[in-house]
């Protein structure tokens, strides 16, 4: 739930030598590409369309070249897991 403590937590791994990821991280760079504004509007525009191309698994699709190349290189935290569809 927002407001959870979840990044606190992330922060407290990360501190301990954990590599990171932000699932939501792949949102922000789209918008930037795009040039829209950084807002809760064009954030949700951009995370609704990816999810309907790649569906509800979309974020821990997209980000799992990155998760198996870090996870080589050892632990891994991430943050913002959305879905039942992107924890499976």
């Amino acid at each position: 739930m927002p407001g959870s403590g979840k990044s606190i937590v992330s922060d407290f791994f990360v501190e301990k030598g954990f590599q990171y990821v932000r699932f939501g991280q792949i949102t922000l760079d789209e918008v930037v590409k795009r040039k829209l504004p950084l807002n809760e509007k064009s954030e949700r525009a951009v995370r609704e369309e990816i999810r309907k191309k790649h569906g509800m698994a979309a974020f821990a699709i997209l980000n799992y070249p990155k998760f198996k190349k870090i996870l080589n290189a050892g632990n891994v935290i991430a943050d913002g897991l959305y879905s039942w569809s992107e924890y499976k």
